[in-house]
């Protein structure tokens, strides 16, 4: 069997559009290396993430899914994206325990998630009690984590109250819109291990297309070998090289070249 491009199995939503979801992330496990082997979560009606239109896949085809993929392929590492629903959060959960061998990337991506949703008031919390104890890093935009830990009162707290759920480790992140500038800090429960910046250029894509590429990018790292903080690393470079080189497709926001290297090398 030739396994030499590590697979990586990704739950993720469809947007049509391409500028987070499935393509990004599949674009950039390709882009790295690896082979994605995708779990479709849910269909969005359109590109534009803010809008929140879109429909949860019903959570027994989510396991079918992704245990037709574990039972043929050796998966190196596991993404998680948005899972579109509380009931695919818990689908998720009793696929990862099976595999408790398989490095997993959280993508919070509550850019998705519709906080003005009754039916959907639950989901920060079944996913931090259900996919964070079972996740080697969380990746999670600082905006977010209030949602994530019950609205703990201080900085310091939202990450001691990330801790709590057991993740391994976390990558916090927040953007500075006026200086185009991201910060990203890992932490393992005892420490900051490394800090991490860059700035953003001019055409600035979405927060959900950059944590969904950075995500999918550590995963694939982490699919080839490395360590937490050179995956964490060379995922970042990765999507603020994409992110730099985005393209005006459409009026929506910019979309990432997550084949910037490919254009590069041809010039």
């Amino acid at each position: 069997m030739d396994i030499s491009s590590p697979v990586i199995l990704a739950f993720t939503t469809h947007d049509p559009a391409g500028r987070c979801g499935l393509q990004a992330i599949t674009e950039t496990i390709a882009g790295l290396g690896g082979h994605c082997a995708s779990v479709i979560t849910g269909l969005c009606a359109s590109g534009r993430i803010n809008e929140h239109e879109l429909m949860p896949a019903d959570s027994r085809l989510v396991i079918q899914q992704a245990r037709s993929i574990l039972e043929d392929m050796p998966v190196a590492a596991i993404d998680v994206s948005y899972a579109g629903s509380v009931g695919n959060l818990e689908a998720i959960h009793s696929i990862l325990v099976d595999y408790p061998h398989i490095p997993v990337v959280c993508s919070a991506a509550l850019q998705y998630w519709d906080n003005s949703a009754t039916v959907a008031a639950d989901y920060p919390r079944a996913l931090a009690e259900l996919i964070f104890p079972l996740s080697t890093l969380l990746v999670c935009n600082n905006d977010h984590t209030a949602a994530l830990t019950q609205n703990a009162p201080v900085a310091e707290d939202l990450i001691h109250r990330l801790f709590v759920s057991n993740c391994q480790h976390l990558l916090n992140y927040q953007c500075n819109q006026s200086s185009r500038s991201f910060e990203y800090i890992l932490y393992n429960e005892e420490t900051v291990l490394e800090t991490f910046n860059w700035q953003a250029g001019c055409c600035q894509p979405q927060d959900a297309a950059i944590e969904d590429m950075l995500a999918a990018g550590i995963a694939t790292y982490l699919g080839h070998g490395s360590g937490i903080v050179t995956a964490s690393s060379e995922g970042i470079k990765f999507a603020s090289q994409a992110a730099a080189s985005a393209q005006r497709i459409g009026f929506e926001s910019p979309i990432p070249n997550r084949f910037f290297w490919a254009q590069r090398d041809k010039n």
